[in-house]
């Protein structure tokens, strides 16, 4: 790519010297007029934007000539490429930097989730064992209860046992001397 000498003069006016023949193109940088929807695709090759790299506008070799629009345009085009390569790899470097403090966060995460994880089993186990104990204790006593529960039953039966013996005494001894009763009656 050949460098285009310029010279920008008084009231903006840009002056180009470019080409085979080194004609001489004269523009003002504010001369044009403000863009609009519909112009901006005014001039340019079909299915391309103005700035786009499909094409290039169709009014510019008319203003610059041939050789300084296509010089413009490769410039673009290069620079273009040029940013997007270096856009890719700043993406791509920048990805690599997200993918390592992501990688390494995660990993303090485990870290962290397995200490609390490991506290809360050790809490837990101290809690079982605890709940374990008094259970325990409320089964002795449980046991105790029942024993001395089984001890009343016991003596209380023993208690209703010689009570009916007492009754069924009575009972057949006054059956009997009321059949002796009978018997020596008769």
């Amino acid at each position: 790519m050949t460098a285009i000498p310029r010279e920008i003069g008084a009231g903006g006016l840009i002056q180009a010297q470019a080409g085979p023949g080194r004609a001489t193109v004269s523009f003002r940088v504010d001369s044009a007029p403000p863009p609009s929807v519909s112009s901006a695709t005014e001039g340019c090759a079909e299915g391309a934007t103005r700035g786009s790299p499909l094409g290039r506008p169709r009014v510019a070799p008319k203003a610059f000539g041939e050789y300084v629009t296509n010089e413009l345009v490769n410039w673009f085009n290069t620079v273009d490429a040029t940013y997007r390569g270096e856009l890719r790899d700043l993406n791509e470097s920048n990805f690599a930097r997200f993918d390592a403090k992501l990688g390494e966060r995660l990993a303090e995460l485990r870290g962290s989730l397995r200490a609390e994880m490991g506290q809360l089993e050790t809490k837990m186990g101290e809690r079982l064992a605890e709940l374990r104990g008094d259970l325990r204790a409320e089964m002795a006593q449980v046991r105790k209860e029942m024993s001395q529960l089984e001890t009343k039953f016991a003596d209380r039966l023993g208690q209703v046992k010689s009570d009916l013996l007492k009754w069924m005494l009575t009972f057949w001894v006054s059956t009997l001397i009321g059949l002796g009763a009978l018997f020596f009656r008769g």
